[in-house]
């Protein structure tokens, strides 16, 4: 499933956005909600210019429909993996779909393996790095792709999230803005 803010259809989201911002996860797979919980909390009052989506499906649809966005945000979930901790959270910058295979390192060897390796990694059915490689040879990426990684433990379905769940998901969402208005600042406007 896949909504555009509150209150406006997404189609009109769309024609006045330049930045297309996607949350990915499943609602009742505990940790795995992170991206839903961030696009809701930044959908009751949208960055200018924005069209903030969340999905539950494979994210490829809101993925391709970025081509007119100058910038696409991705926010989702990955496995804690190594000495990485819950709650982490990394900002990656998606350069080429020849670059698939990103691994963030932190010390004592703490990893996130945030764009999965085989379909079976993601619960979309789609894996985030897919869909991006997928919407790169249809030339539907914008110029630039920005993709927020939570490190996370329980993607169970039924399994309640984690209780700093919440918090991270407001933290996420103003870590967010703030990157968003520094690009802004960047690009002069």
């Amino acid at each position: 499933m896949t909504r555009a803010a509150p209150g406006l259809a997404a189609s009109s989201a769309r024609e006045r956005s330049d930045v297309r911002i996607v949350g990915c996860g499943r609602r009742f797979w505990g940790d795995d909600q992170i991206g839903l919980r961030v696009a809701e909390r930044l959908a009751n009052d949208p960055p200018a210019r924005a069209a903030v989506i969340a999905t539950e499906g494979s994210g490829i649809d809101p993925i391709a429909d970025a081509r007119s966005a100058a910038l696409l945000i991705i926010v989702d979930a990955a496995l804690a993996a190594g000495a990485a901790s819950p709650g982490r959270v990394e900002r990656v910058v998606y350069r080429s779909p020849q670059a698939p295979q990103i691994v963030l390192r932190g010390a004592r060897g703490a990893r996130l393996e945030p764009l999965g390796g085989q379909p079976a990694d993601s619960s979309h059915g789609f894996s985030v790095r897919e869909a991006l490689e997928l919407a790169a040879a249809l030339d539907c990426l914008p110029p630039e792709v920005w993709i927020y990684v939570v490190a996370s433990r329980t993607f169970a379905p039924g399994v309640a999230a984690s209780a700093e769940l919440e918090p991270l998901a407001r933290d996420i969402a103003a870590r967010i803005r703030a990157d968003l208005a520094a690009w802004r600042r960047n690009r002069g406007e």
